[in-house]
Order: structure tokens, then C-alpha cells, then sequence
């Protein structure tokens, strides 16, 4: 839970409150806070100063642009700190992202100023040869102000701290000590944001920053520690430290490493207490400039696999490549197994011979009996392995093998600008292009009939838009007994002309919604494109309609 004490202007006062219920949160010190709170908004009300504001910033858009697929927020909940995680993944998709950067928030004792958890303004302890040291701090004294701001809690310390340059930094402080004021600066050394990986590791499991997995101190991959029982059942000690590797980045998957492994070592260390222990071990191996030597096992074999250190290059991250299995697999009801469902045309599995309705046996030799178990089993391969299904027809068993080709995904453009924005009241045109794949159809924008209507919102600041959107003919389809509806096919091109009221403050941010229909069923499609005064490309459209779609940016073709 945050609690943020702010002024109508934005600005923040102080900020209170913690990660998980165990935090130091209690009703007492709320009210203490909002008391103090009160003084700080009278002084701030004599000489207010409200900070400048940034451009709006739409969290959903931002969310489903750069985390599609990486983030899925639960119930549709778009969690703050999301803005901040996906201003992150611009950074490393522009490549100036460096692992220095996720020594976000560095917690108080980075300066040496242990805080007493009730009263978190007052010194509980001073680290020895910290900066906080060497200025005279002592404990028991009650910081007031650090870098000019007020201080009642450690969030507002963590606030200025996060706010502070990386590098080499003086932050002038206040206190009370006895009764009196006493002032003085904090020397910190460049570097001195960077901290223990474990305290950081935390975030890794959190379900609700472990999609920021490449922002954060682990090997590339995160995983679940075995129970006492799996260890037992794979002949293991029960106490020894075993990882299931559960999420794969792309580096750690070119050195061999695969969703499943069991990880026994690390860097030539397998006796770990926790699994943020594991990770900060990692870490530190990283920062050390040495490549991590990680052993596993995988389907009884023991082996191991050097994990190079440019592979754990942080601004070169990717996710690790899925496979193509060629079918879409069924669980049958009433815990009757899994069996092939459609069968992708022209693919590996049709070569193969697979057939709808095939009842599948195992995988690789391993016995498949629910989807879950078969969708693990899958997980495990990369594009260019061979797969071995076992299977049964009209009772027969039948056994085919492949090799597994990547997903392939195909580009749409979403909306591209038919020129770049250089003067105010200049007329520009904005095509919105989706490619329908074949026996596929979206509805009209303005017709109305059966099915939602295909549906362009514009949003932004310094334009006009001029008539209205234009889209092709569409078909007019009938059924018997049914309202007419009409519905557009192949490559459809949705235009709308604006006119540009301020050139340095254009922006123009816009959400495109469709139904992607055929004779059987619908899908949704949601793209988001934007633009400013300083680009003239827009986010673009990848992926088949039959999943969910993935965005990227792209420049269009000069």
C-alpha cells in the first residue's frame, strides 16, 4: 500500500506506506504523518512552487504497447509503477539502458542511515565509513531535510536518493539533535547507488514486477525452488538448492539453457540458503566481469553450460524464441487427455501426418495426460528441435516426429503519417492500414448492422481533425432472417485528415479496435499508435489474428 501527501499543484509532500502487509505500517504513525503533513503544506502554501508538468502519459496504451505480452495486468488493473517499467523498456530498445539503472529507489543505508521502522525520520543506526558517518551523524538524530526536502519518512529519502545524479554528489542536509538544529552535507562517492543484489531480488519473485526480469539482478532466467519431495523424487537431498526454471530470456537460451532445467550451481556455488541468495550470487558473478558456468538437469542427464557474460548484456535482452507446434491441442473433458485440435496448413505437423482428433500419448517419450503437462513439455524445446509424438487412432497407436519450426509472424502497418509535422496549421493525412488475412473481415466504421463496428479514437494535443474517417466500400452481406451488416476485406486502408494547431506540441496518440471475423468465430484486435513532434513513425501491428496482437515500433520505409 501508498499513501501520497500532495497538494492539488502535484506536488508530493511526503510519501508513507509499503510493499507487503509486514511493512511498518500501523494506524499511529499514519496520523503522525498526516499531522506533520499539515505543517509541511502551511509552509509550502506561503511560497508555493508547483512543478512543471510532464505530457500526459496514457498507462494503458503504454502498458499494451510495451509490455504486451511481457505484462498482463490481472482484472484489467494497471498498477503504477508499470509507467515507470515501461519508460524502462523504451530506454533499452533504444540501447542506453545499462544494468547501473536498476538501482532504482537505493534504500537508506546506502548512505548509512539505518532508519527506526516506527519512526523512520530518526537514526537507528549509522554504518561505520558510511557517508552518513563521516558527516557526524549520529543515532538518535532526527533528519529533517535531505537535498532540500522535507523528510518524515524513508520513502521520502528513498524519493530524493533516486532523484540524485549516480555519480560523485554532496547532499546538504538538517537535523535535530538535543534540542538543536544542526546542518551539514553527505559526501557520496560515484557509485554509491549501487547495492546488495539481495535486496533487490525481492522484485523477482514478486508476480507483479517479475515481467521486469531483465531490469533486474538475476542470470537471465527465474525459476521456482523444488520442494522437499521433488527433490526426493529426482534423487536429490532435501536440503540442497535446486531451481525449476520457469521464464527464459534470450541470452541464457543461446547458451543452452531451456524452461525446465533444473538449475544445481551457479559460477561453481550450489549451496544457497534462499533463491534471492541465487540471484544476488549471479549478480555479483555478472559485476565481476565473469562469464557464469550453470550446471542442471534435464530428463535424468546432468550437464553443464557457460553462460557468457555478452549474453548477459542487459540492453541486448530478448525473450528466448518459442516453437511452432503445427496443431492446437485439446483438453478432452472429464480428464480424457489432450488430442489434436486444428491443424495449421502447410505446417511441419501436417507433413508429419498428425490428424484432427488424434489422441495424444506422449511427448519424447514422456506420458501426456493433461494439457498443462503437455504445454511444460513444449516449453522445453527450441526452434530447430525434433519432436517425437506419440498417439492413438481409432485406437491405433500411431508415432510421429518433426523438427519444430519458430513462430513466424506477419506485419501489418497500423498508422503511418504521410509526412513529417514541421509548421503549425499544416494539413497531413493519417492512414490506418490493416492487412485482414484471407477469409477474414473486419465491419464498417460507419455502417451500421450486425457486429461492432470497427472503431478509431484520436487523442493528443495540437490538432484539429478535418471531416471525417474515411474508409473503402464496404460489402454489404445478408443472412436469412437476419439485419444486413457490411464488412470490409483484404488490405484496408481507414484515412483521416487533421491540421496541426502547434508543431513543437503536436502529439497524437490513437487506438485502433476491430473485430477479426470469419464464418465461425471473432477476435478482437486492439492496436495503439503514437507520434510527436519529433517522429513521424507509429507503433505497428505484428502477429497472426488468431492470438493476441504484438505491437512494436517501427520507422516506415523512406
Amino acid at each position: 500500500m501508498a499513501i501520497l501527501l500532495a497538494n492539488a499543484d502535484g506536488t508530493v509532500y511526503h510519501r508513507y506506506g509499503g510493499r507487503t502487509y509486514r511493512s511498518p505500517m500501523n494506524m499511529d504513525s499514519l496520523v503522525e504523518i498526516m499531522r506533520e503533513g499539515m505543517k509541511s503544506h502551511a509552509t509550502y502554501e506561503k511560497n508555493p512552487s508547483p512543478p512543471k508538468p510532464d505530457p500526459p502519459q496514457y498507462l494503458p496504451e503504454l502498458v499494451n504497447v510495451e509490455l504486451k505480452g511481457i505484462m498482463k495486468p490481472g482484472s484489467g488493473c494497471f498498477h503504477c509503477h508499470y509507467a515507470r517499467e515501461a519508460q524502462q523498456l523504451l530506454t533499452l530498445k533504444a540501447g542506453t539502458w545499462t544494468p547501473d539503472q536498476f538501482w532504482i529507489f537505493p534504500l537508506p543505508k546506502q548512505i548509512g542511515f539505518v532508519v527506526d521502522q516506527e519512526k523512520q525520520y530518526l537514526a537507528k543506526e549509522i554504518l561505520p565509513h558510511s557517508a552518513a558517518s563521516k558527516a557526524d551523524i549520529r543515532v538518535g538524530d532526527r533528519l529533517q531535510s535531505l537535498d532540500g526536502k522535507r523528510i518524515l519518512t524513508k520513502y521520502d529519502i528513498q524519493w530524493v536518493l533516486d532523484r540524485s545524479d549516480g555519480g560523485a554528489v554532496t547532499l546538504p542536509f538538517t537535523l535535530r539533535r538535543g534540542g538543536k538544529r544542526v546542518t551539514g552535507e553527505l559526501a557520496l562517492a560515484a557509485g554509491w547507488k549501487v547495492g546488495d543484489p539481495e535486496d533487490y531480488s525481492w522484485r523477482v519473485n514478486n508476480p507483479f514486477t517479475a515481467h521486469m526480469i531483465k531490469f533486474l539482478p538475476t542470470p537471465g532466467f527465474i525459476g521456482d525452488r523444488l520442494s522437499a519431495d521433488e527433490l526426493n523424487e529426482l534423487g536429490l537431498a532435501e536440503d540442497r538448492f535446486a531451481l525449476r526454471v520457469t521464464k527464459l530470456n534470450y541470452g541464457p537460451h543461446q547458451a543452452g539453457i531451456r524452461l525446465g532445467d533444473i538449475i544445481l550451481s551457479a559460477g561453481g556455488k550450489s549451496e544457497f540458503k534462499t533463491t534471492q541468495g541465487f540471484y544476488a550470487w549471479c549478480e555479483s558473478m555478472r559485476r565481476a566481469g565473469r562469464d557464469i558456468k550453470i550446471e542442471v538437469r534435464r530428463k535424468g542427464d546432468e550437464m553443464a553450460m557457460m553462460v557468457s557474460l555478452s549474453y548477459l548484456n542487459y540492453s541486448k535482452v530478448e525473450k528466448a524464441p518459442k516453437v511452432d507446434l503445427g496443431f492446437i491441442p485439446q483438453q478432452l473433458p472429464k480428464d480424457g487427455g489432450v488430442r489434436v485440435g486444428h491443424v495449421t496448413d502447410d505446417s511441419s505437423a501436417e507433413t508429419a501426418g498428425l490428424l484432427i482428433g488424434d489422441r495424444i500419448v506422449a511427448i519424447d517419450d514422456v506420458e501426456v495426460t493433461t494439457y498443462d503437462r503437455l504445454v511444460t513439455l513444449i516449453d522445453q524445446k527450441a526452434p530447430g528441435d525434433l519432436i517425437l509424438i506419440d498417439v492413438t487412432r481409432s485406437g491405433d497407436p500411431r508415432q510421429f516426429s518433426y523438427i519444430l519450426p519458430g513462430e513466424e509472424q506477419t506485419k501489418s502497418d497500423v498508422a503511418k503519417l504521410d509526412s513529417r509535422v514541421t509548421h503549425t496549421n499544416q494539413e497531413l493525412t493519417c492512414t490506418i492500414t490493416i492487412k485482414l488475412p484471407p477469409e477474414k473481415h473486419i465491419y464498417s466504421v460507419h455502417k451500421k448492422g450486425l457486429g461492432l463496428p470497427t472503431r478509431v479514437d484520436f487523442r493528443g494535443a495540437a490538432y484539429d481533425l478535418v471531416g471525417t474517417l474515411s474508409e473503402p466500400t464496404p460489402s454489404e452481406v445478408r443472412m436469412p432472417g437476419a439485419e444486413a451488416t457490411w464488412v470490409l476485406h483484404g488490405t484496408v486502408e481507414l484515412k483521416q485528415k487533421f491540421r496541426v494547431t502547434d508543431a513543437e506540441a503536436f502529439r497524437m496518440l490513437i487506438e485502433v479496435y476491430a473485430q477479426v471475423c470469419d464464418e465461425k468465430r471473432c477476435h478482437e484486435f486492439r492496436a495503439v499508435a503514437e507520434t510527436d513532434s519529433s517522429k513521424d513513425y507509429f507503433w505497428e501491428y505484428e502477429g497472426d489474428f488468431d492470438g493476441e496482437p504484438k505491437l512494436s515500433a517501427v520507422r516506415p520505409n523512406p
